[in-house]
């Protein structure tokens, strides 16, 4: 379990021969991250980060 949607990030980086999936309650104050997040693993070109 992780406790942010950047957490996610970095495992999935640190493991790019596994999945990694974040799933998020999106309310204003929590969907700016999650946004955040998406687009940041797309920069990276993490093929394995489902955000």
């Amino acid at each position: 379990m992780v406790h942010s949607p950047m957490d996610a990030l970095r495992i999935a980086e640190a493991h790019p021969d596994h999945q990694v999936v974040s799933l998020a309650v999106e309310f204003e104050t929590t969907a700016p991250a999650n946004v955040l997040a998406a687009r940041h693993a797309a920069h990276l070109g993490l093929a394995n980060s489902r955000c």
